[in-house]
């Protein structure tokens, strides 16, 4: 759920950094003309539909830390999630072509494990034996 924020004609809601809401497991993101709130994953594929039922507490609850008049006008948005089958990331070159690498399908963990598959990526294309063994995280794993 994407509000405007103050510089897009929005109402100045006080939100200008990343927040996480831990009982309600909302997160608050502000971007680029708009603040977003998050909270769901739902895993259906490559369905982007908008389910209600998972959009209206998120919403009760930008009305709840920014105000009624704040979430109006209001975007709902839905967007893929980089996941793999096993819940491991992708790490690694990709076999099939040269100098392309892969650092994907964290799903829900992409800021916490960024820096150890950035260190990891930064290694291997540098030469260097990686800190951590990527083998469980190589891309053609399903192969």
């Amino acid at each position: 759920v994407t509000i405007p924020d103050a510089a897009s004609g929005g109402v100045d809601t006080g939100m200008h950094h990343p927040c996480l809401f831990t009982d309600p497991k909302i997160s608050i993101t502000p971007m680029p003309g708009g603040i977003r709130f998050s909270g769901t994953l739902g895993l259906q594929g490559y369905d982007l539909g908008i389910d209600e039922r998972r959009a209206g507490p998120i919403r009760r609850h930008a009305e709840l830390y920014c105000g009624k008049e704040a979430v109006e006008p209001i975007e709902t948005w839905a967007g893929l999630r980089p996941a793999s089958p096993d819940g491991l990331p992708f790490v690694g070159a990709l076999p099939s072509m040269d100098n392309v690498w892969v650092a994907s399908g964290h799903g829900m963990l992409g800021v916490t494990m960024g820096p150890i598959t950035g260190l990891i990526i930064a290694e291997l294309i540098g030469g260097r034996t990686p800190s951590f063994d990527p083998t469980p995280f190589r891309v053609n794993r399903f192969d």
